[in-house]
């Protein structure tokens, strides 16, 4: 009748009006229907009834009149699951029948859910996979969304393929994990409008996954991410970006001229404490400790990038770092009046627009993965093939170290350390393991195998 709209709409708002008022006064009566959860109505009568009316071919005794009968009898369960919670003050009635009508738009609740949010990499990926779902599905009321759509986007997605448009990058299809997290972006929306009170309604795109869609990658053309290994690491510290190149700008011609700074101890400090790019390039010299008596670099959120989680750790300092001249170089540093330990790392701008890269990609890590790789380890790397290490890669070769049978580190000082997220189980009974335990199990942990050039001259 409502969806007959003029006098018939009225009707029923009248209709669901009473129905909430008899609800108020007649809460024993509901409580106890619904504690039975049986409701006592003929079904076989009224299933005969709307049969007739609606002039459906739904004999007795058939699939279809059963199916008559069971929406008959799961719209009363749903009326007086719904008077219930009217009783119980959870929820109006009036007020959640109507609330479809005023539901946002999927944008609103993109754009509502924006507000708060101050990573640019996330404003970004949210409106991206907005864009990417209103091209499939459009810009519907929340209401009308269904677990459909979100299958229809999925679908859509997995036919494209991505990469290709600069130097080294592979033409490959669309993975799971890029889907599944627009998927989540979007689930994050919805669920906002819902905690905001501005829908009534399920998250239909919770439990939704890309993974029946995607199509398979060719491992010879994308092989897994791994660490460097030991001769890798050796061919890389041997470039002239390292040993000696021609000028500040020509690091890959060989050359008197020493670079450093992020360009040679960043990578250096990626590999002898296994910290993320977007760590390093963000430290403060503030959270550099080395006069305290666990020497310890603090890895937490700051005013220049995030920590994965929010989580923040303590990460010893390798004694094979200190003997390279780390110290040095921090003392450098501090004297020179910078902020950061790495002041020439840019830090992306999200007002002039100069610098739009994430930090995790500066200058240096680009020209690393980029040039340097390819060249230092020619005949490893190929152009028809992704690369199969990055900057990134030092992280793992560092947790490779921490893994060597000699050290006999537990897996949950490995985690600590390298600030890889624990079990349950180790979350509740062990929690953070202090840096009076870890520096001492780590220190001495060393690369044996691993000629490293001398640093620079400081000044």
């Amino acid at each position: 009748m409502k969806e007959l709209g003029g006098e018939n709409a009225e009707i029923v708002d009248d209709i669901v009006y009473q129905y909430e008022i008899d609800a108020e006064h007649q809460s024993g009566v509901i409580a106890g229907r619904v504690d039975a959860r049986h409701p006592s109505h003929d079904y076989d009568t009224m299933a005969l009834d709307v049969i007739e009316s609606e002039g459906l071919d739904a004999p007795v005794g058939s699939l279809a009149f059963g199916a008559v009968r069971l929406a008959l009898k799961e719209a009363d369960v749903q009326g007086v699951n719904a008077g219930f919670e009217v009783w119980q003050g959870r929820k109006s009635f009036l007020d959640s029948t109507r609330s479809n009508q005023r539901s946002p738009k999927l944008s609103d609740a993109v754009n509502a859910y924006l507000l708060n949010r101050q990573k640019k990499r996330t404003v970004d990926g949210v409106r991206e996979a907005f864009r990417c779902f209103e091209k499939v599905v459009g810009d519907l009321h929340l209401h009308a969304l269904t677990a459909e759509h979100f299958r229809a986007f999925c679908r859509a997605q997995a036919t494209l393929d991505i990469g290709g448009r600069s130097r080294g990058s592979v033409t490959r299809p669309m993975s799971a994990e890029t889907i599944d997290k627009k998927l989540a972006f979007l689930r994050g929306a919805i669920k906002h409008a819902i905690d905001q009170g501005e829908f009534i309604g399920p998250n239909v795109a919770s439990g939704i996954t890309s993974k029946p869609f995607v199509r398979p990658s060719d491992p010879l053309v994308m092989p897994e991410k791994r660490p460097f290994t030991s001769a890798e690491i050796s061919r890389i510290l041997a470039y002239p970006w390292f040993t000696g190149c021609e000028s500040e700008t020509r690091r890959h011609r060989p050359g008197s001229y020493r670079l450093g700074g992020m360009w040679y101890w960043g990578p250096l400090v990626a590999l002898l404490t296994g910290c993320r790019a977007a760590e390093i390039g963000g430290l403060l010299l503030s959270e550099v400790m080395l006069d305290e008596k666990y020497p310890h670099l603090l890895i937490r959120t700051n005013e220049h990038r995030t920590t994965k989680g929010g989580y923040s750790r303590k990460v010893p300092i390798l004694d094979q770092l200190l003997e390279l001249g780390f110290g040095e170089f921090v003392d450098h540093q501090r004297r020179a009046g910078a902020h950061r330990l790495f002041d020439d790392w840019p830090l992306p701008s999200n007002k002039s627009g100069h610098n739009d890269k994430p930090i995790s990609n500066g200058p240096m890590v680009r020209s690393f993965n980029t040039t340097l790789l390819p060249a230092a380890l020619k005949g490893i790397m190929t152009a028809e093939r992704r690369k199969e290490v990055t900057f990134h890669s030092f992280r793992g070769a560092f947790k490779t170290l921490l893994t060597k049978n000699e050290y006999q580190l537990s897996m949950n000082y490995i985690h600590e350390v390298v600030g890889h997220a624990k079990s349950n189980l180790d979350k509740r009974y062990i929690g953070e393991i202090d840096i009076s335990e870890t520096y001492p199990a780590v220190r001495k942990c060393r690369y044996e195998d691993i000629a490293f050039p001398p640093p620079p001259p400081f000044g």
